[in-house]
């Protein structure tokens, strides 16, 4: 843990990229721009094994350092990410960038990020390429809330914007979402759109940064398990561990597209880009999931879950599981969703879910095969299949608010309503439940010649609608956590392609409870 005179871009390697791409490590709060990437002071640091990598010698690396440590009056990340930027232009400014960071220094990546766009820096941001995150503390480090209060007297700013609900990582979340998840503001140039790969890594042995904040879905990111704790993530043991293969992987992916330009001579942009034009057509692998009874398919399954022992729709009110029972099915999805992910070439991830099941089992099986990790999800629905790869641009939610029953309260009622209007009964149940509201949203299907469109299956004619809807839905709940909002009380009522699309596509949120109707009223599923 050392202090430096002065933050700066330091070369690793003796490789010179004639396609001049740079990557580029940056180390956490308390670390150190050598011994953050080495196990010991005498071995080889993980950047300068990797530079040694045959097909890597297209790259350049490079370490950033900056002042860290206990002593007062540090650098915040705000602060040292403009610092990254000067350097840059001091010495990378016409360099293509992919960037491994550990920790805090994931921080420094994002807002480095960020002030691309608030700039409006159309270079800068384009040459931006590639993240890799190491147990990166999006949502703050639980570890600086409790020293905080120990070292609050040598006004420690790193300490301080770490602790969790800083107005630092708030805002930083909050113009994420804005610029890279949502694909930009209103006002942004269509010139400064812009995509970019990352991968996120997170240690199962970490108890410096929880799981929730080392990988909330709105950074959009591949994530990977591995089996190591905080500082350890980071470390260079040999080039066989698993670390070391992903950040090589990672890199391979980066700089192949650009080594083709040197045999074709033509302009070709990375990875995502170069995937899009020659990727072959896959197959979806095939998901039976049985929650109310077994049914039998044509296709061969490749994954099937059986969760009918928690489920009886025979008896009135119908049984449900119970929250450990519920818990027992995230474990089971969450296992199942993993390994599948692991199997096969992530880039063509399609899955295609059959079965019969409740709206809330729906929404956590989205949850689970979901968006931020680059899979499409199609939906037996009838006699159609519904695909999240296709959305209706022009179909439109209608949104209506209503106040609640205490202004001063931090939760809201979100009311679906895609196959009925179901205002009375949930009115009838928060009130009986007494849950304190600030206001209900209702999210219905889009008016149309000045009246709603007819209620019942017709209100969601295809598959593209639907994709819509729950986009639509994913945003609107986006927009309600910025507010401050601290808890959403979720209904749904729509079928059922409709509540696995809206988890498929749900962003963090506000700690969310989502409800299910049980007739004659309704009972809380599960939190997320």
């Amino acid at each position: 843990m050392r202090n430096y005179d002065h933050a700066e871009l330091v070369k690793i390697s003796t490789n010179n990229s004639q396609k001049k791409i740079a990557v580029i490590f940056i180390h956490g709060r308390g670390g150190d721009y050598r011994d953050t990437w080495r196990p010991r002071n005498s071995t080889e640091t993980i950047y300068e094994r990797l530079a040694k990598e045959k097909e890597l010698q297209s790259l350049e690396f490079y370490s950033f350092k900056y002042r860290t440590g206990l002593k007062p009056l540090q650098y915040d990340f705000k602060t040292i990410a403009k610092l990254l930027y000067s350097d840059i232009e001091a010495r990378l400014n016409d360099y293509k960038l992919l960037f491994v960071v550990h920790s805090m220094g994931g921080l420094i990546a994002q807002q480095y990020i960020i002030d691309r766009y608030l700039d409006s820096d159309e270079f800068g941001i384009k040459a931006v390429k590639g993240v890799l995150y190491l147990a990166t503390p999006f949502q703050g480090s639980g570890w600086a809330n409790v020293i905080h209060p120990f070292t609050k007297w040598i006004m420690n700013k790193q300490i301080d914007t770490l602790r969790r609900r800083h107005p630092f990582l708030k805002s930083l979340e909050r113009d994420w979402n804005k610029f890279v998840y949502r694909g930009g503001a209103k006002s942004l140039s269509p010139n400064m759109v812009h995509s970019f790969s990352q991968v996120l890594m997170r240690g199962v042995r970490d108890r410096v940064v929880a799981s929730e904040s080392s990988s909330p879905l709105y950074i959009e990111a591949k994530v990977l398990d591995v089996d190591t704790g905080h500082v350890d993530i980071a470390k260079m043991i040999d080039t066989n561990t698993t670390i070391y293969r992903h950040i090589y992987n990672f890199l391979i992916k980066e700089c192949v597209p650009f080594s083709i330009q040197q045999t074709t001579g033509k302009e070709i942009e990375c990875y995502v880009e170069s995937q899009t034009a020659t990727a072959q057509k896959y197959p979806s692998s095939i998901l039976y999931v049985h929650g109310y009874d077994k049914q039998k398919y044509e296709k061969q399954a490749h994954i099937e879950m059986d969760f009918r022992r928690f489920f009886d729709i025979k008896v009135s009110p119908r049984r449900m599981p119970s929250p450990e029972e519920w818990q027992t099915i995230r474990n089971e999805i969450s296992t199942h969703a993993t390994k599948w992910i692991q199997s096969t070439d992530f880039n063509q991830k399609q899955v295609r879910i059959y079965g019969k099941m409740s709206l809330s089992l729906g929404l956590m099986l989205g949850h689970y095969y979901a968006k931020n990790r680059s899979i499409i999800v199609e939906v037996e629905q009838g006699d159609m299949i519904w695909s999240t790869n296709e959305i209706d641009p022009a179909y439109k939610v209608h949104k209506t608010e209503k106040v609640g029953s205490n202004l001063n309260s931090t939760q809201v009622v979100v009311i679906i309503n895609a196959s009925g209007n179901i205002e009375v009964n949930v009115n009838n149940f928060i009130q009986a439940e007494s849950i304190e509201h600030f206001r209900i949203i209702q999210i219905s299907p889009q008016i149309s010649s000045g009246r709603e469109q007819s209620i019942g299956h017709n209100s969601l004619k295809n598959g593209q609608q639907a994709a819509a809807y729950a986009f639509q839905v994913k945003n609107i709940l986006d927009d309600i956590k910025q507010e401050g909002i601290q808890s959403i009380h979720l209904f749904i009522n729509g079928p059922l392609g409709l509540a696995i699309f809206i988890g498929h596509f749900l962003s963090v949120v506000s700690t969310l409870y989502v409800y299910e109707f049980t007739n004659p009223s309704y009972i809380q599923a599960y939190k997320i």
